[in-house]
């Protein structure tokens, strides 16, 4: 990058070369961390005031003190994390310092020590042009605190010439930017560089995000005057929060999703990651969407006087509304976030190399959320895994193709036969035994969760994700136990059968005409095939081949014959899983949501019987404790237990109506919560569990079928007689085990995240495919490229949060992931329900004609992703529960 230096620079005596030094102590020692966010705030209230006194505020005595505490040198310490830090808080106090111009300002001229050193102690004080005005010497241009500046920086579109101009004279105009924009005259420049395309965009995304996340710091301050106003403010008899409780639920959802996603950019940045880039424009668009309705909603909260001039309201919706509009100025050269996605150079620089805009080929999938070391290690070998065994995975391809074995489906109810009655596996419910305590870990096995990343990481995975005869690099090579059957149980043809033994590879997928609800698998991607009836099983080989990796077990415990993993490495696995659409989720579900209460509440029959079927993928449950008028609560528990006399031998009859179950019809059993005593203060008290065979005298299942293929059951308990061995845990205590299956949500939260990006990324496939002279989505700037941002940032945003519940960051408030897990829950129904409707909308009617029609987008795989929505919404009252978890939360009602 080189420097030309006027005249005028050598007033800024230093020594040529790479800057030094930087802030001074105190804002070193703070930056990145709550303190310096909490020093900040305190000089901003001292030297500026609060949003209110924006009119008023002195912005040239804050410049002066924020130089003085290194505000302005954080370019050349190339500390993005604070200087995004600070413009929330900025945000906060709707004041317009502009920090990111300078941040920007001193980076680029970091290599110029004088000037670098004027910018971070105040001399220079740069700001920004807007664009849209020639902005050339003895013109006027646009500009931010244009009043209290001394140069501006013009930064070109696409790279090339870039001055740094001083200000000869500002004049002020009517604008809604409060303090008002000025129009500078320019003089000549102070010195100039010349950007390439990576740089300029590089440049121009740093600050977008820095006006994005000032205009967040505006709106979460709105917003937190409004919640605290409705806490206390009173109508028709009742706190206020009783009506706007939903709108503060919004609020709180989307602004903690807008958080999650800048904190991702930067971190991104600080490691100098290709795509953060992309990260910073999905942040970007996140808060566009969100900050003008967080803050239009809660401007009317204080009602009369939230509208007067002494209310800070006023003011940070003037911050808001110019932030916004200096991004709508200021385009991403690179693109944004549908345009990176959706392009697979950049724009105008396909000559620029792989560093051209820090992404090079653009892969057409999002930036994974980071799981930690543990985590991101089983990510990568089980993509290893899978990329040997069945074809290129993402991050192997940049095509938007991710494997899935191609199989054939297991009977209806699985991948085992239905037991026979006297059956050994039928004798747990039959023979007597005394029943044990609650078995906890001990010390020993809880230390045992700590996990050898570098081994993940040097290509050797632990026995717990491979077996342990078999090397990563190897195991694409490895047999399978067992054989695909096709849908009428003969054996697939000899042309299906691959040598690895799965059943063919997943190009091969589209095609076979019959198609999972999960959708279509991109351009030469693949499905896994769909049984009969239209719904997915598991596949028996690649199940017997996932238990030889110890996938099932992975987060047990080693006494229980688990891996003891962390939960980050739990997620990841299921991620994995799920994007990948491998055949065996039934499997790991029941493994993950029951194998460690079994382990833990089951008598010492139960564990030796039930924990070796689990860990090898060959049994399922299903949940019993829910009900078709209202989902799990305690108090209504519709399902009876009496016990026929007394001594450990005798039975139990079950009695139960409409208990709502959405995968009995598979199952082999079924975890129903009966009550046993009635007669009790608390609600759950007086539950007992039982492990139920479905095949039982008396369990009689109701099949539903969705439009979409998806099946549920309502099961009906008509006098079922089970053994007392039947019983998981003490009589009464049920509560205890069916709090033990709880533990796992956060894991499977994960599902819909990740099958969600799995459909972006398919439809980005389509998409690009189309590219060219006319693209199927349009070109920049238009609605499809709209449609396209949406659906990428709301994905993100649902994945960023599931991970924050399932991942919680080390050190963090205790209650964020319970809050970050009723938001992915709540923001993922929604973005499911919206998905179908808005990919028809970019495919065209095309997109509804089914597998085997001329013409149809994805040999006919969109049609199903029209109609899983009620699949992923939470059933019954769980959306509402979590928006009372919300509310709570908040300190509003839970109840509107």
């Amino acid at each position: 990058m080189h420097v030309s230096r006027r005249d005028e620079v050598e007033g800024f005596a230093g020594t040529e070369g790479l800057a030094g030094g930087g802030m001074s102590a105190d804002a070193e020692d703070l930056t990145g961390d709550e303190g310096f966010a909490e020093v900040a705030a305190g000089l901003i209230a001292r030297h500026w005031g609060g949003a209110a006194t924006a009119p008023t505020g002195d912005l040239d005595r804050l410049w002066e003190m924020g130089a003085g505490h290194g505000w302005f040198d954080l370019g050349r310490e190339d500390d993005l994390a604070a200087s995004i830090t600070l413009a929330r808080v900025l945000g906060r106090a709707a004041c317009p310092l502009p920090v990111s111009a300078g941040f920007v300002a001193a980076r680029l001229f970091a290599e110029h020590v004088g000037l670098a050193t004027a910018i971070g102690d105040g001399g220079v004080r740069v700001a920004t042009a807007l664009p849209g005005d020639p902005g050339l010497p003895g013109a006027g241009c646009l500009v931010e605190a244009g009043d209290v500046a001394s140069h501006v920086l013009q930064l070109p579109p696409g790279g090339g010439p870039m001055g740094l101009h001083r200000i000869e004279a500002v004049d002020p105009v009517e604008d809604l930017a409060v303090p008002g924009w000025t129009r500078a005259r320019l003089g000549s420049a102070l010195a100039y560089l010349e950007l390439s395309a990576a740089e300029a965009d590089r440049a121009v995304t740093v600050l977008r995000l820095g006006w994005a996340a000032r205009a967040l710091g505006a709106a979460e301050r709105v917003a937190g005057a409004a919640l605290a106003h409705a806490r206390v403010r009173t109508r028709a008899g009742e706190p206020v929060g009783a009506f706007a409780a939903v709108r503060q639920r919004a609020d709180r959802m989307e602004l903690g999703a807008g958080d999650l996603l800048i904190a991702d950019a930067v971190r991104r940045y600080a490691e100098g990651a290709g795509d953060w880039a992309i990260a910073a424009e999905l942040a970007v668009a996140q808060i566009r969407r969100v900050a003008p309705r967080v803050r239009f909603g809660a401007h009317h909260e204080p009602a009369v006087a939230g509208c007067s001039d002494e209310h800070e309201t006023p003011w940070l919706f003037h911050r808001v509304r110019a932030d916004l509009a200096c991004l709508r100025a200021f385009a991403a050269p690179g693109g944004d976030a549908a345009d990176r996605l959706l392009e697979e150079t950049p724009s105008g620089d396909t000559a620029a190399g792989p560093a051209a805009h820090g992404t090079g080929v653009r892969t057409p999938t999002l930036p994974d959320p980071w799981l930690g070391p543990d985590g991101e290690a089983v990510r990568e070998a089980c993509r290893k895994v899978a990329s040997g065994r069945w074809g290129p995975t993402a991050s192997a391809a940049g095509s938007g193709s991710e494997g899935a074995p191609d199989t054939g489906s297991g009977s209806e109810r699985g991948t085992e036969p239905k037991r026979e009655p006297g059956s050994e596996e039928a004798e747990l419910e039959s023979e007597s035994e005394p029943h044990s305590t609650p078995r906890r870990q001990t010390g020993s096995e809880s230390g045992s969760e700590a996990t050898n990343a570098a081994a993940y990481a040097s290509g050797s995975a632990t026995p717990s994700l491979l077996s342990a005869s078999q090397d990563p690099a190897t195991a694409s090579a490895a047999p399978v136990s067992a054989a695909p059957t096709s849908v009428s149980g003969a054996p697939p043809s000899a042309a299906s059968a691959s040598a690895s033994g799965v059943s063919d590879s997943a190009a091969g997928a589209f095609g076979r005409g019959a198609f999972v609800r999960s959708g279509f698998g991109g351009v030469g991607g693949g499905c896994f095939a769909a049984s009969a009836d239209g719904e997915g099983v598991d596949d028996p080989a690649v199940v017997a081949e996932a238990a030889g990796h110890g996938w099932f077990a992975l987060g047990w415990s080693g006494a229980d014959g688990g891996g003891g993993v962390t939960a980050a490495e739990r997620f990841a696995l299921r991620q994995e899983v799920c994007r990948l659409r491998l055949p065996i989720l039934d499997a790991l579900t029941t493994a993950t949501v029951f194998g460690p209460a079994i382990a833990r509440y089951g008598s010492a029959r139960q564990r030796a019987r039930l924990l070796p079927a689990l860990r090898e993928g060959t049994i399922r449950i299903a949940l019993g404790y829910r009900w078709s008028e209202a989902d799990f609560d305690p108090a209504a528990v519709r399902a009876s237990a009496v016990r026929t006399g007394a001594g450990e031998r005798d039975d139990w009859i079950l009695t139960g109506a409409r208990i709502w179950t959405a995968d009995a019809h598979r199952a082999d059993r079924m975890w129903l919560v009966a009550r046993t005593d009635g007669d009790v203060e608390s609600p759950r008290a007086g539950l007992t569990v039982f492990l139920v065979p479905t095949d039982a005298p008396g369990v009689l299942l109701r099949p539903h079928r969705s439009p979409a293929g998806e099946r549920g059951c309502i099961v009906l308990l008509d006098e079922v007689r089970v053994s007392d061995s039947a019983r998981i845990g003490t009589v009464g205590g049920g509560w205890a085990p069916v709090a033990e299956t709880f533990v796992a949500e956060p894991i499977l939260l994960g599902d819909v995240a990740a099958t969600l990006h799995r459909r972006l990324t398919d439809l980005i496939g389509l998409l690009r495919a189309g590219a060219g002279t006319r693209p199927v989505a349009g070109a920049r700037g238009s609605a499809a490229r709209a449609a396209v941002a949406e659906l990428a940032v709301r994905t993100q945003a649902v994945r960023l949060l599931a991970t924050a519940a399932a991942v919680p960051a080390p050190g963090g408030r205790a209650e964020h992931p319970r809050l970050h897990a009723s938001a992915a829950r709540v923001l993922g129904a929604e973005l499911a329900a919206d998905f179908g409707p808005i990919g028809l909308e970019l495919l065209g009617p095309a997109a509804v004609l089914g597998a085997g029609a001329p013409g149809a987008p994805g040999a006919g795989g969109f049609e199903p992703e029209l109609w899983p929505a009620p699949h992923y919404t939470p059933a019954g009252d769980t959306d509402d529960l979590h928006h009372d978890l919300l509310a709570h939360s908040l300190g509003l009602p839970a109840r509107v």
